[in-house]
């Protein structure tokens, strides 16, 4: 390769899911550590060979001769020789999963480094929607640390047009920003790195990146007309198909007035695919409080959506990370924690197509502030929807005249999804609260951030392998 001096090839672990996760492709590059006749510092060569090696290198010479960001890797230069091609990037690139093997050696750090190089990778999805309206997803690209700046860059992408879900996220998270501390602090291991790391970063960060990188999620099935209190924290069995989960903690004092309520439609399996199809009714809102949707907008949105979800959402898994051990302390909860869910609620309503339709008609809903059924409780009301051929509502319609007009059956859903986190997450975070001088089986430290203080629920009895049959939650104070 003349004055190309390869050094040697840069393995990729691909069961660590990171790097290179695009299974049952066959590659047509190998990448290198190598040397340039004239250059001081190392660079990084991916070297094209076998069937269609000439039209992978002309794809990446194409892209990123037009990428010139700080998170994408940088060009140097190309050559060929016969049947074998390369493209010369600047650095000496390591791969992700190998730079955070060598560096992260605590659970602590571990965490430290994902919410670092995720913020990295939201500027990436930046760039390409200002520039380019794409986006990109983790699992389709190649993520490296650039070895002169310690920053993440990306390579190897394939882009897509699912913007909606990124936009949404980016202009709703609050993101941690590092500065050039936090990116020197990703150059060396030390043996004091992560008491400097406890030091440097703040309990609600702390709490935030336990809440986003490390839970684990899963849904629950709950009858429609179930009621959700908000922060509600369950327990359940190990197969949460089987019973439905008993709440244990709730926010009694939490002030919902100012609720941010989202409202999305989901596509039905085999709907075109397309995020910009206007098919998201608003509806008018009425003088009764009522919101009113034409029969034309429902018919559209449940043939190209399929159901229309109203979701609330309350970032309570701050404020529960900042008690958990305490609960857990209070009640004797010493194992099993991936048993507890700090939940958000969803209610959907979706209308089902019929063969025939009236030609037009009304259909009247009760959302938002009328969901509510308490102080910090929501739930469906006893007649969350009805069908009129009057546009103000006036006459309504039985569901058995709606049935039998024709009208689309409007079917309500009440559905819980839950976070939670493994025995080994507490124990960092109680090891963590601790280097901060705070107790962790206190409130003091949702006193300290500001935060409501969870309150244990009323005739609810928890199993515990510490106490002789079950410990009576209603005569126990939690301070």
């Amino acid at each position: 390769m003349g004055e190309i001096d390869l050094q040697h090839e840069i393995q990729f672990d691909d069961d660590s899911g990171v790097v290179y996760r695009r299974r049952g492709q066959r590659r047509a590059r190998r990448m290198y550590s190598a040397r340039i006749d004239g250059c001081k510092t190392a660079m990084t060569v991916a070297l094209y060979q076998g069937p269609n090696a000439e039209q992978a290198w002309q794809k990446d010479i194409s892209m990123h001769s037009w990428l010139r960001h700080p998170n994408f890797v940088q060009l140097y230069g190309v050559a060929s020789t016969g049947p074998m091609y390369a493209a010369v990037f600047h650095d000496d690139l390591i791969p992700l999963e190998q730079f955070r093997n060598i560096h992260c050696n605590s659970p602590i750090l571990s965490l430290y480094f994902r919410a670092y190089w995720s913020h990295e990778f939201q500027a990436v999805n930046y760039h390409l929607i200002s520039m380019f309206n794409r986006t990109l997803d983790e699992d389709s690209c190649t993520l490296w640390i650039r070895a002169s700046t310690r920053r993440l860059c990306v390579d190897d992408m394939i882009l897509n047009d699912e913007l909606r879900w990124w936009l949404l996220y980016l202009r709703s998270v609050d993101h941690w920003e590092p500065g050039r501390e936090d990116i020197d602090r990703m150059s060396y291991n030390g043996p004091n790195y992560e008491a400097m790391v406890i030091s440097s970063l703040a309990l609600s960060d702390y709490h935030k990146f336990r809440g986003i990188y490390s839970s684990h999620s899963r849904g629950f099935s709950f009858p429609a007309h179930a009621t959700a209190t908000v922060g509600m924290v369950v327990k359940h069995d190990s197969n949460c198909e089987v019973e439905l989960p008993v709440n244990i903690v709730f926010l009694p004092l939490l002030d919902v007035r100012d609720m941010s309520w989202h409202c999305s439609w989901s596509q039905p399996d085999g709907a075109p695919q397309d995020p910009w199809i206007d098919a998201e009714p608003e509806g008018d809102l009425m003088p009764d409080s009522w919101r009113r949707y034409n029969l034309h907008q429902i018919c559209a949105a449940a043939l190209i959506k399929g159901s229309m979800h109203r979701y609330m959402s309350f970032g309570c898994a701050e404020v529960w990370l900042s008690q958990a051990n305490h609960i857990f302390s209070s009640l004797q909860i010493r194992s099993n924690h991936n048993q507890y869910d700090c939940v958000e609620f969803t209610w959907a309503f979706s209308p089902t197509t019929r063969s025939s339709c009236p030609s037009q008609g009304w259909l009247f809903m009760r959302l938002d502030d009328q969901l509510r059924s308490g102080p910090s409780s929501f739930r469906w009301p006893d007649c969350a929807t009805y069908w009129s051929r009057d546009p103000f509502g006036a006459v309504r319609l039985s569901p058995e005249e709606a049935e039998e007009a024709g009208f689309p059956l409007i079917t309500l859903k009440f559905r819980v999804s839950g976070h939670y986190w493994d025995s080994v997450d507490y124990a960092e975070l109680w090891k963590f609260h601790q280097a901060k001088g705070f107790a962790s089986d206190s409130q003091e430290i949702a006193r300290h951030l500001g935060h409501p203080l969870y309150q244990l629920c009323d005739e609810v009895a928890v199993e515990t392998p510490f106490a002789h049959g079950k410990l009576s939650l209603s005569n126990l104070n939690v301070h």
